[in-house]
């Protein structure tokens, strides 16, 4: 006998050609016997015109009814196979070939479906041999409700992977009303979470029937729902298939959802960039339901989709906030403030306005002081005070480095412009607390007109940058309106920085000389050496005009480095002819004290001279050292460590103080000339002058007094202890022939 424990699926068909389930031999008497009893088919033979039942077998007809035999086959079926039984067993009694059947009854309660074949015997009787294919059909079924499912699937997937960001919405939107028709349940929705991450907001949503409770723009407390964000969290599939039967650590949801008419939920949980951003979920209306694994497949599915298309749209808006905001103030940077400028350009009657440039002054010194944290923290004080003042429809943007650029409107209810831009300056000059100390800064402004000055995005950009840069010339806090003259003078400027590269790369600079004398004793203390430049072109072009533009084109250094070459060769030309010059004092520039190879170069031109370290003093001046003076430090040390003396220049001036001047490498301080000048007639700079002089002996510094040229001013340097003098009272400026005939003339001369 055949295994019982075998499925019903599972039986030996009876195949002899390989087509038909009975083959062209007839079968005998103990043939049929043993197919009755061992086949797994259920096999029934016929008798009679009528197809009454003979007999059954085959492991398939045990759940057969009862005393079917002389029963009709057709009777047996069901009522929607009857007539294909008829037809099929009287085409089989014409027939000496297989005849195929389909058919389906009632068995143990349940229906069931065959497929086989009726075949004649010789004796007339006819067997039916039919294989149980209920379990195929039921497979059948449920893939052809897969493929549905899997083809809706597909389509969602397909629908999100080229799509612009902008369509994501529209999208979610229309696979939402998908999914739910499909599913046939009430409510789909999509439930995302927002910047603050503490609360949950339904983004999107589907209903069925309009007159069904909507949850779009329901509001989901995170910390509010435990149980349903832990599970999220979890990455589960929550099913609530009765929400009454939730555990009481879920009584929250139960109210929550039962308030809004919920009465069987699912919830799939949208995971992307290491964490819980959302979930999908679809529930029904006051009625209950087990969700299947179809449709938790689906949810699933769907919820990746969603995540996929949503981590995408972050990251193309992470993309856009990259390439158009700025990362440390978070407002537009000068892209976005373009594209939006040349927007408003592009209306059909843009309204007047102008473009406003400001820059934080001192910045960079601020920078060098306090350190980039510091500054960065100030930056995005000042931008988001801009920010609170400002419309929208202003534009404000950073635009570079230190400066924030806007769009003010021309005319404003008959409120001036500029009374508004000083009234903005005001605010932010308030003071700025940042890392325990109260900082304060002004600002720069320069401004264009639309139409007036420009009418096109590029124009007014560059003439409101001119007019900044205008400003910055002048001084600090200075407004700077844009004027035609503004771009005479920078096309001017043009030509001096093609002039002076000429310049430059042909050393055509001479040196002049101005002794530095001992205050009490009226001896030579060494001299200063300062550029001049004759163009043929521009003719005498003072210092202070083209050492601004070597500053700012770079030309510095070159013009730094032919200073202390040409310097050392006449200082070595004079020793060698026994004259006496104990120091010479250069100027560097910022950029210089940059450069690590300084010390390294001057040692080597000090050796190629034969000159003692001792007999060069380089001069930086007050605003210099103090911007630049962490990065340029090391570079001071290694000065003096080589001997070499430190002056500062301009002292008084600029921002340094007792604790800073004790920690940096200086030997000498240079006491400004406007200081004084009015020694006499100004109480402040007569204090400041004071001040000084006996701070520097307290940190044993010397001290030169610049611009000297009174007999009382010297009278008054030399009581307070001025210990050396600079300036037209012993000698202006000289060529070298000049400055050795003056220094020969006061007896410094030497033999051998």
């Amino acid at each position: 006998m055949a295994d019982s424990s075998r499925s019903e699926n599972t039986g030996v068909p009876v195949y002899v050609d390989g087509n038909n389930l009975i083959g062209e031999t007839d079968l005998k008497g103990h043939e049929l016997a043993e197919l009755l009893h061992e086949t797994h088919e259920a096999v029934i033979v016929l008798a009679g015109n009528g197809g009454e039942i003979h007999s059954v077998g085959g492991a398939s007809s045990a759940d057969l009814p009862r005393n079917v035999r002389g029963r009709s086959l057709a009777e047996l079926v069901d009522r929607g196979s009857a007539d294909t039984v008829r037809h099929a067993l009287d085409a089989c009694r014409g027939e000496t070939r297989s005849v195929r059947i389909a058919f389906s009854m009632s068995m143990a309660g349940r229906q069931r479906f065959f497929d086989g074949a009726l075949r004649r015997l010789d004796d007339g009787r006819i067997i039916c041999v039919a294989r149980d294919v209920t379990a195929h059909r039921a497979a059948d079924s449920a893939l052809t409700a897969r493929y549905g499912m899997e083809r809706l699937l597909g389509q969602f997937s397909s629908r999100f992977i080229n799509i612009l960001p902008e369509h994501i919405d529209d999208a979610i939107n229309t696979a939402l009303a998908e999914l739910g028709r499909y599913s046939g349940v009430d409510r789909v929705y999509l439930f995302t979470l927002q910047a603050d991450t503490r609360n949950m907001i339904n983004s999107h949503a589907w209903v069925r029937n309009e007159r069904m409770p909507s949850l779009h723009g329901i509001t989901l407390s995170v910390q509010g729902l435990p149980w349903l964000m832990g599970r999220l969290r979890a990455r589960k599939v929550v099913c609530m298939d009765r929400l009454n039967d939730l555990p009481s650590a879920a009584e929250a949801e139960r109210r929550l959802f039962l308030g809004h008419g919920v009465g069987s939920m699912a919830a799939m949980p949208i995971i992307y960039s290491g964490g819980l951003r959302g979930f999908v979920g679809f529930d029904l209306v006051r009625r209950e339901r087990l969700w299947s694994s179809e449709q938790i497949h689906l949810l699933r599915t769907a919820g990746e989709i969603f995540a996929s298309a949503l981590q995408r749209r972050q990251s193309e808006e992470r993309i856009y906030r990259l390439a158009y905001y700025d990362g440390v103030t978070g407002l537009p940077n000068r892209l976005l403030l373009r594209r939006r400028l040349q927007e408003r350009l592009s209306r059909q009657h843009p309204e007047t306005f102008a473009l406003v440039l400001i820059d934080v002054d001192d910045a960079g010194m601020l920078n060098d002081l306090l350190g980039h944290d510091v500054g960065d923290v100030l930056l995005r004080v000042i931008g988001g005070r801009l920010a609170k003042r400002l419309r929208d429809t202003h534009t404000l943007a950073r635009w570079g480095a230190d400066e924030f650029m806007f769009a003010l409107p021309l005319d404003e209810q008959g409120d001036p412009l500029e009374a508004r831009i000083e009234r903005l300056r005001a605010a932010l000059m308030a003071p700025v607390q940042v890392a325990g100390q109260s900082l304060q800064v002004s600002f720069s402004i320069g401004l264009a007109r639309y139409p007036e000055d420009g009418r096109d995005v590029g124009g007014l950009i560059r003439y409101a940058e001119l007019a900044l840069r205008h400003a910055r010339r002048g001084g600090r806090g200075r407004l700077q309106h844009y004027s035609p003259s503004l771009q005479a003078d920078a096309a001017a400027r043009n030509r001096l920085q093609q002039r002076l590269r000429q310049a430059v790369e042909q050393g055509a600079f001479r040196l002049h000389y101005q002794p530095l004398v001992y205050a009490k004793s009226g001896e030579l203390a060494g001299a200063e050496a300062l550029i001049r430049w004759h163009d043929p072109e521009l003719g005498d072009v003072c210092p202070e005009r083209f050492i601004n533009v070597a500053e700012d084109t770079g030309l510095i250094v070159s013009l730094g480095d032919w200073v202390l070459r040409k310097a050392c060769a006449e200082l070595a030309r004079w020793r060698n002819t026994g004259l006496r010059v104990p120091r010479l004092s250069i100027n560097v520039s910022g950029h210089q004290l940059l450069d690590e190879r300084l010390p390294q170069s001057l040692e080597r031109l000090l050796e190629q001279h034969d000159l003692p370290v001792c007999s060069l003093e380089l001069e930086i001046t007050e605003s210099t050292l103090m911007e630049r003076e962490k990065r340029s430090l090391p570079v001071l040390q290694r000065l003096r460590e080589l001997g070499i003396g430190m002056s500062v220049d301009d002292f008084g001036t600029g921002y340094s103080s007792l604790g800073k001047l004790k920690h940096l490498p200086v030997t000498v301080l240079k006491i400004d000339r406007s200081f004084i000048k009015d020694i006499f007639t100004d109480e402040n700079d007569r204090a400041i002058v004071i001040a000084i002089l006996a701070m520097a002996r307290q940190l044993k510094l010397q001290v030169v007094a610049e611009g000297v040229e009174t007999p009382q001013q010297l009278a008054f340097l030399r009581k307070h202890g001025c210990d050396i003098i600079q300036g037209h009272i012993h000698s202006p400026p000289l060529p070298p022939a000049g400055f050795r005939r003056w220094v020969l003339a006061r007896g410094a001369w030497v033999t051998g």
